[in-house]
């Protein structure tokens, strides 16, 4: 009889790539996911608005006009993922893969620290994250994160059945 030679390393190594790679994937889609609800059509009040502007606005989003006129912004509804205004927020989210023990591994999705272009008062972007995440006093939430990490479990849910 043959010589018992072990695996278990090269399968290991197979085994963390194919982990690794997975999560760098997921990453990429939650990020494009939160994009996607920055970009998608917003419903709350508009802003700066004249019916000349109006009318300018609405060419803008039927894809008609190449460029959002001036001085015109629609805000997002509680409950609907922030409009975007300057975009730093939406320029400042990332995600990191960080290794523990073993074959663990953990999908870090989050805000850069540095102020933005939009930032007040010496904010920073993660603040600001949270305050629309999660709402104020005086604001009701417009969530992102949360949404699009259900969207990331219900994904690998339906992929592993």
């Amino acid at each position: 009889m043959g010589k018992y030679v072990s695996n278990a390393k090269a399968v290991d190594a197979k085994l963390e790539t194919l982990i690794k790679a997975r999560l760098q994937q997921e990453g990429v889609r939650i990020v494009r996911d939160i994009d996607a609800l920055f970009t998608a059509p917003k419903h709350g009040r508009l802003y700066g608005a004249t019916s000349d502007k109006v009318a300018a606005y609405r060419k803008f989003r039927a894809g008609k006009r190449k460029r959002r006129p001036g001085g015109v912004h629609r805000a997002s509804r509680p409950g609907e993922a922030p409009a975007i205004w300057h975009a730093f927020l939406r320029k400042g989210i990332r995600f990191v893969l960080q290794r523990n023990k073993g074959m663990s591994w953990s999908l870090i999705v989050g805000v850069t620290a540095q102020s933005g272009r939009g930032a007040r008062n010496g904010s920073d972007q993660r603040s600001i994250a949270e305050r629309l995440e999660f709402g104020t006093s005086k604001m009701k939430p417009r969530p992102y994160f949360r949404v699009a990490l259900a969207m990331m479990r219900e994904r690998i849910a339906g992929g592993v059945k």
